[in-house]
């Protein structure tokens, strides 16, 4: 202060520079001392003012004095010897009366600008004083992203803050802080706002529906919808076919948050009953049994002379075993062999009508009839059954063959059975 203004007096300089000390424990406790030290400083410079005056005139008359009094002696003072070589004689110079010396009077400056300047001082200093001891103090602003709203502002409450929260839509959990204004590190006023910016969450979407769609399709429709593909379950289902989506977890409707994993159950396949055995039944009653246990029936036929027509020979799969419900079972049903006209064999051998049948499909079974007639031994003299009667295929169709014997005896008819296999087998004789 006093290298800018000189006139300020070096205790008010002092108590202004205590005042502006950067510690605060250097500087007045409080206002009431503060002024204090201004009164106490006021009362020395205005008692001590007129004396200090004083004291510098009276300096300088004193110097004045001495000044005056040597010239007075070294003008009205005789020599005290004559010099050597000299006559003793002087010359006197009458320079008149020495005038009295009189003290120049004391021009003192007006007291009014001092009480000027030092109320201006004390109100500055007042108002310094007040800013000093009321300014808000500054601290540290914590760090506080990544933690839980409720931590974050238990945390910056302790410290002295306020606190206010902007949420919105993130990817982080809802509830923690991604934001903080001011930053951590930042100084900041007791009792200022910090302001948190807080996540809602990533936000909700609605879960697609993809029942009846494949395994692949569902997991399509899911990710487009911001969701992820989580657990697939395999689960039999009389519903839908086997590959195919048959709910899903959270359901279709749903608004779960973004991000959240969905379970996809796919359709295994119909769940397995207890296959029944309906070999041997009527294909009527075999069909209805196996409807009622969900299986679809597919029948085809087989001519079989082994069982009678309409039962069934076979199945697929094979009854007494676990299997899909609404699978397919195959029967197979006996059919009858279709009829055909029997050949005309008779007045053919034994050879050529065997071949002939079994050519038709019908098996040989020969039998010996005695004939005089020479010319008739081993020719076929009558068939069973008839030529051109309607037979099935493999009805056996039985030969009578004749066989010579002289006619010295009584005629007799000897009958020999032979069963004939179709073309291609030789059939065996019994003689009698």
């Amino acid at each position: 202060m006093s290298v800018l203004n000189p006139e300020v007096p070096p205790e008010l300089e002092q108590i202004v520079m205590w005042a502006l000390n950067k510690n605060p424990v250097d500087r007045p406790a409080n206002a009431d001392q503060f002024i204090t030290a201004l009164e106490q400083a006021r009362t020395a410079l205005l008692s001590g003012e007129r004396g200090q005056r004083t004291a510098s005139m009276a300096a300088l008359a004193g110097v004045a004095a001495g000044r005056y009094a040597a010239t007075a002696a070294a003008v009205s003072t005789p020599p005290a010897a004559p010099p050597p070589g000299g006559t003793g004689s002087f010359d006197v110079i009458d320079t008149g009366p020495v005038p009295p010396y009189e003290e120049e009077p004391e021009h003192r400056r007006p007291l009014w600008p001092w009480l000027v300047l030092l109320l201006v001082l004390l109100l500055a200093g007042g108002g310094v004083a007040a800013y000093l001891l009321t300014r808000p103090v500054k601290q540290d602003v914590p760090a506080v992203v990544g933690e839980p709203f409720t931590t974050a502002q238990a945390q910056l409450q302790n410290d002295g803050f306020t606190v206010s929260q902007i949420q919105v839509t993130n990817e982080k959990t809802a509830g923690t802080v991604i934001g903080q204004n001011p930053l951590s590190g930042a100084k900041a006023k007791e009792g200022s706002n910090v302001s948190l910016t807080v996540s809602s969450g990533p936000g909700d979407t609605t879960v697609p529906t993809v029942v009846g769609e494949t395994l692949q399709q569902a997991k399509s429709s899911i990710q487009i919808a911001n969701l992820k593909v989580g657990r697939v379950v395999h689960q039999s289902s009389g519903q839908y076919a086997s590959g195919q989506v048959i709910d899903t977890s959270p359901a279709a409707g749903a608004t779960p948050p973004v991000a959240t994993p969905v379970t996809i159950f796919v359709s295994s396949g119909p769940p397995a009953v207890q296959l029944p055995d309906v070999t041997t039944e009527d294909v009527g009653q075999a069909k209805s049994t196996l409807q009622s246990r969900g299986f679809n029936v597919l029948t085809t036929s087989q001519v079989t002379t082994s069982a009678a027509p309409g039962t069934v020979i076979s199945q697929s799969p094979v009854g007494g075993r676990p299997a899909p419900s609404g699978s397919t079972v195959t029967l197979v049903v006996a059919k009858a062999p279709a009829t055909v006209a029997v050949p005309n064999v008779v007045g053919q051998t034994r050879g050529a009508a065997e071949a002939t049948l079994g050519a038709a499909g019908f098996p040989a079974t020969v039998q010996r009839q005695t004939v005089t007639d020479q010319t008739q031994n081993g020719v076929v003299q009558s068939q069973t059954p008839a030529a051109t009667s309607q037979a099935k295929k493999g009805t056996s169709v039985t030969i009578m063959v004749g066989k010579y014997v002289a006619s010295t005896t009584p005629t007799t008819t000897t009958s020999t059975t032979t069963p004939t296999a179709p073309t291609g087998t030789t059939s065996g004789h019994r003689k009698k």
